[in-house]
């Protein structure tokens, strides 16, 4: 489902890289394939560096990527600062 996925995305769609906390399966529902791909093997890193590789970031637009960070005054724990460091690095290297 995933290739199929990306596959049929083009410039300006947005793809949602999550967690198991995020309602996916609920968002997944109002797009346009209904499909709700889930990648339970590989590494999130690994799996980001792939897509990318499938599908190149566009970078005409203004950011992106993004990611979810807790509300302003709210410090976010060292595991969620070490997913999002080595994400970027992860993105540095797709890009």
């Amino acid at each position: 489902d995933l290739l199929w996925v990306l596959r049929a995305m083009g410039h300006g769609d947005r793809l949602a890289i999550v967690d198991c906390n995020f309602p996916a399966c609920q968002v997944a529902k109002s797009t346009i394939t209904g499909k709700d791909p889930i990648i339970l093997t590989v590494p999130l890193p690994q799996a980001v560096l792939a897509i990318c590789e499938l599908l190149p970031l566009d970078y005409f637009e203004e950011s992106s990527v993004f990611y979810m960070a807790p509300q302003d005054g709210v410090a976010m724990p060292p595991e969620g600062t070490e997913v999002i460091d080595e994400l970027k690095s992860t993105v540095a290297k797709a890009s």
